[in-house]
């Protein structure tokens, strides 16, 4: 999963109706681990409550997009244009676990 900080919240992208998107909104607590690959005891849990929009949805998804693939969303996947809307996905944090 593609993920990006911003200030002490974390946001994520998914489309309109997936079953990540109807989860959350039925109940929005969430938690993100984030793992290196090269470190496998180490980590950091993230747990809290998230917020859901459509605005910058399809902005949030192309930042995604070059910060990992270095490509625009449309230039990864090119099944991009028959996508549902895209939903920002922001967890404001509520406990912070994890491992060194």
């Amino acid at each position: 999963m593609w993920v990006k900080r911003d200030g002490d919240e974390l946001l994520i992208s998914t489309t309109l109706g997936r079953r990540k998107e109807r989860n959350l909104r039925r109940d929005p607590r969430a938690s993100v681990v984030v793992q290196p690959f090269d470190a496998p005891y180490t980590y950091a849990e993230v747990r809290g409550i998230v917020t859901l929009t459509e605005e910058g949805g399809q902005e949030l998804i192309d930042e995604l997009s070059m910060k990992y693939t270095g490509k625009r969303y449309a230039e990864f996947n090119p099944e991009a244009g028959r996508d549902a809307p895209r939903v920002v996905v922001r967890l404001t944090p509520r406990k912070i676990v994890g491992r060194l």
